[in-house]
């Protein structure tokens, strides 16, 4: 699977919130870590910070090879260090995430 390009840019310190279809058992989110997944209904909300380029490609290949679906890739910007910054509200509906090639 390749995704567009515009995923894989150069990334600065963000915090990458990656919706998938199931929940994760125990094994999973042991193999996962430092992530941390948060269920919702039918889906699960993978969350961790980035920061080198390549990440979120090498991140999402390996959940494309544990046999997970991704529906939604949100990023968070990092809070500036000498700023409190007010958690950013949840999207009202995850618009789906379509892979390109």
């Amino acid at each position: 699977m390749t995704w567009s390009a515009d995923l894989t840019r150069e990334l600065t310190s963000a915090t990458y919130e990656i919706t998938v279809v199931g929940a994760l058992g125990p094994v999973l989110r042991a193999a996962m870590q430092p992530l941390v997944a948060t269920a919702s209904g039918p889906c699960t909300t993978l969350r961790t910070a980035l920061s080198r380029r390549g990440d979120l490609a090498d991140l999402l290949a390996a959940l494309d090879a544990r046999g997970l679906d991704v529906t939604h890739v949100a990023v968070r910007p990092a809070a500036h260090p000498h700023r409190t910054a007010a958690p950013a509200a949840e999207p009202a509906a995850h618009p789906p995430l379509t892979p390109s090639g």
